[in-house]
């Protein structure tokens, strides 16, 4: 016997019944939508019936800490960060502290940022846009990568930092156990 898994588990897969369907538009329970997925271990019997999986993050995350920065105090930055589609208002909007001085998200990997923004829009101050391509690490987007964003917002601008990290793993070198 070969195994393969997958979480988050899905009861039906596309119309083949081998495509799964990736939805990251609603950020707000992310284990949701975190995809993992464990390589092909082959070779299974009876006799070697042990089974060692190794999940690895299919998807990447976006980290931002959100900072006032010249002319606004921490009580200006309740807000909310949106990715949009290319050419929409809409699109991802990041699981953003209450107090805006957090966001997050889980988006798919992309080979090339070029038309990729974060916008900020912070009430009573405006609408701010930066460009994901303009940080030097994030040329692209690597599943399993943590791309990790200091953003500065200043009353007429924003000001960013960034890098890149490897997730790490929730549970060490991996845990084992028995399934009936």
């Amino acid at each position: 016997r070969d195994f393969i898994a997958y979480y988050p588990w899905q009861k039906t897969l596309g119309t083949d019944g081998r495509t799964y369907t990736v939805d990251v538009t609603d950020q707000k329970v992310q284990n949701l939508i975190d995809l993992l997925g464990a390589g092909k271990v082959t070779g299974k019997d009876k006799d070697h019936p042990q089974v060692a999986l190794t999940f690895t993050h299919k998807l990447v995350k976006i980290a931002l800490d959100i900072q006032a920065g010249n002319g606004l105090d921490n009580t200006a930055l309740a807000g909310e960060v949106v990715i949009p589609e290319e050419g929409e208002e809409t699109g991802i909007e990041l699981l953003t502290a209450a107090d805006g001085t957090a966001a997050e998200a889980i988006v798919l990997p992309v080979g090339d940022t070029e038309g990729m923004y974060l916008v900020f829009d912070i009430p009573d101050v405006g609408t701010f846009n930066w460009r994901v391509k303009d940080a030097p690490k994030s040329q692209s987007f690597e599943a399993g990568k943590k791309y990790i964003y200091t953003i500065t917002v200043n009353r007429m601008s924003v000001e960013v930092e960034s890098s890149v990290t490897d997730w790490q793993p929730g549970n060490g070198e991996g845990e084992t156990g028995s399934a009936e």
